[in-house]
């Protein structure tokens, strides 16, 4: 191999180097500015299955719900019924009415759109509550 066809092989090494260079750039870029894949989103997001975890007693009033959420509900569809929505998450929340004592939970129910789903439901009977 004379020195011009070394000198053509280096360049064409160096093309193929830069060319990788270049795309893996536009690559990284692309992800960054659609998130990267990662969660991400609003600072309103929650982990809602986290959540349904922690509504693990029964007699939690509105209040206590939504502090173990992390924020105030979505929706409020009537007096008795609070939703979430987080991603593709969604927590709903049903409470007893007990005029004149405060509501509590009696049931929560987590899905994943789509995917699976968590259900579980809690006595009503809460003392002096």
């Amino acid at each position: 191999m004379n020195s011009n066809e070394g000198n053509a092989v280096m360049n064409r090494v160096s093309y193929g180097v830069a060319l990788k260079l270049i795309l893996s750039g536009v690559l990284v870029g692309g992800l960054s500015a659609c998130g990267g894949g990662g969660g991400g989103g609003s600072s309103d997001d929650v982990d809602l299955r986290a959540a349904y975890d922690r509504i693990n007693q029964k007699c939690m009033t509105y209040s206590d719900v939504e502090k173990a959420v992390g924020r105030s509900p979505d929706e409020a569809p009537h007096s008795g019924r609070r939703n979430w929505y987080s991603g593709n998450q969604q927590l709903f929340v049903t409470f007893a009415e007990r005029d004149p004592k405060p509501a509590v939970v009696n049931a929560v129910s987590w899905n994943e759109v789509p995917g699976s789903e968590l259900v579980k439901g809690f006595e009503v009977e809460c003392g002096d509550l």
